[in-house]
């Protein structure tokens, strides 16, 4: 059992006051912020325009295209009978204000992107394969998912998982973060018998390791499974930095 420390309690119950709705950092720690794969860090859509978006058609068409760019989402956004958008590379999506949400998977297409502040759900707890709050597409050995960063979000009721950085996915941080009236939380990995998952992990160059990601300061309430972020991969070689 993990000691928790006062200051722990402290840092979580001011998050949870605030609605984990305060940015205090522009840039990510950990795996996002490493030099590989062709990219400094993970910086989304910095240096491109800002697009304040109120409706899903737009966010929908903006998301699917490369940036960079920067997404503001402004109120809530329904996607209706929609369960599912793909995003592209070189873009952030940001909650502007409070009440910032969707209620739909984001599903990672590209690489850099960054998601903060923002409430994000898709259509109530369950346990149906498919339907993620944040998803990764399946990626191949020359372009694989790279270089993410979800904080300061709030991520609840999907039927599927949270978080879920599978198939060859390298270099996500996952930081204050609020996940609560879930089923499945954080799955890091894919297939337990993962040939190219567990052949890359052998090697002695870290751009090639996939599943490498970086879980720290998360709030997990009424939650049933996957908070260590293992999940299936128990078997496949995964480099999890993790601060509880």
């Amino acid at each position: 059992m993990q000691r928790v420390t006062m200051s722990w309690i402290i840092a979580l119950a001011t998050a949870v006051s605030t609605g984990f709705c305060g940015i205090a950092d522009e840039k990510p720690d950990g795996w996002a912020s490493v030099n590989l794969l062709g990219q400094n860090g993970t910086t989304g859509g910095i240096g491109g325009p800002v697009i304040p978006i109120s409706d899903f058609t737009t966010l929908q068409n903006e998301a699917k295209k490369d940036g960079p760019k920067i997404l503001m989402i402004n109120g809530k956004i329904d996607g209706g009978s929609v369960r599912r958008i793909n995003v592209m590379s070189n873009i952030s999506i940001i909650g502007a204000g409070n009440n910032a949400s969707i209620n739909f998977e984001l599903k990672l297409r590209g690489n850099n992107i960054i998601i903060r502040n923002l409430d994000i759900s898709n259509g109530g707890m369950g346990d149906t394969e498919g339907y993620d709050g944040i998803g990764v597409g399946e990626g191949n050995e020359d372009v694989p998912i790279h270089h993410v960063w979800v904080d300061h979000c709030t991520i609840h009721d999907c039927p599927d998982g949270a978080v879920d950085p599978t198939y060859d996915a390298r270099f996500f941080t996952i930081s204050y973060n609020r996940f609560y009236n879930q089923n499945k939380t954080l799955l890091v990995g894919d297939k337990d018998d993962d040939v190219m998952g567990i052949a890359a992990q052998s090697s002695g160059d870290m751009k090639t390791w996939m599943m490498t990601c970086t879980i720290h300061h998360n709030w997990f309430e009424k939650t049933g499974q996957r908070h260590r972020g293992s999940g299936s991969a128990r078997r496949t070689p995964i480099t999890i930095s993790m601060t509880v």
